[in-house]
Parts: structure tokens; C-alpha cells; sequence
């Protein structure tokens, strides 16, 4: 399965993520995944691009929230957009609206705040696209970016 996705504030800000060799998952939704290559760009709300096209793995890994240490599963958004920090790309801070810590199950209720800065107001909030569709979940949520259980 490939995955073409945006994150972005408000109206105008996106950012693409184009997931390469990744095979979809079965329903089982806390399956683990392989850690899809993920193309990404990030545009904040005035066009200025914040990353363009750097190709990163979305592994597993953990993220600072709140100060607790958050699982996020393998094949989600919000490991392709840790993974494309750590390689350089912009900063970004979480909310999280739930119970997040060890299991990537609890971090579902992640929210993107802020990326390089540029926070989301009300309404005007960042998010993700997947195949050109919003995601109709967190981005850390492990079953996947429409919740059917597959992921990036």
C-alpha cells in the first residue's frame, strides 16, 4: 500500500507524506508494522514550505509529552514526523488528550500543537492527509490514519 498524506494549520498549511513499500496491515488494529519510508512535506499557513521531500522511516519510537515518555507506533504520522525531526526537520510539540505512556495503544488521543513554531488557534489546528484524504484520526493512533487498522 502507498500513502500520499498531509499535516498541515489552518487552511492553507499541509504537509505530504508519500509512504513507499509499505504493506498494509490486517484489521487487527495494534498489529505491529514495519516501518514504511515516508516522503513528507510540511507547508505552515503562510506557504513557506518547512520541509520538502525528505524521505524518512517511521519506526516505532517514543516522544516527550507533558514530561511522560510516549509509545507511538510504528507506520503512524506522528512517527514519520519525530522521524523527520530527528533527521533535521522542524520541531513540533504534542497535547495529549488522553493517557499516553509504554503502549503505543494509549497514544491515540496525541495531539500536533505546534510544528516549527507555528501553532494551530481554534478551528485552524495542524493536520495530516493520507492519499489526499484527512485523517479521521490522531496521529498517533494505531489504527492507522482512517482507523480501519492499516497504516502508512
Amino acid at each position: 500500500m502507498s500513502a500520499r498524506g498531509v499535516v498541515g494549520a489552518g487552511a492553507a498549511a499541509v504537509a505530504l507524506l508519500a509512504a513507499t513499500g509499505a504493506r498494509a496491515q490486517g484489521p487487527a488494529v495494534f498489529r505491529a508494522a514495519s516501518a514504511p519510508a515516508v516522503q513528507s512535506m510540511i507547508v505552515g499557513s503562510d506557504g513557506a514550505i518547512l520541509s520538502n521531500g525528505r524521505t524518512v522511516s517511521a519506526s516505532a519510537t517514543a516522544v516527550r509529552v507533558s514530561g511522560r515518555r510516549c509509545a507511538v507506533a510504528a507506520g503512524t504520522p506522528l512517527a514519520a514526523l519525530a522521524a523527520l525531526h530527528r533527521a533535521g526537520g522542524p520541531a513540533f510539540t504534542l497535547r495529549d488528550y488522553g493517557s499516553c505512556g509504554a503502549a503505543a495503544a494509549n497514544s491515540a488521543q496525541l495531539y500536533v500543537s505546534a510544528i516549527d513554531g507555528e501553532r494551530g488557534t481554534a478551528q485552524n489546528g495542524w493536520e495530516y492527509k493520507v492519499n489526499s484524504v484527512s485523517g479521521s484520526t490522531g496521529a498517533a493512533d494505531p489504527s492507522g490514519p482512517m482507523g480501519n487498522g492499516r497504516r502508512l
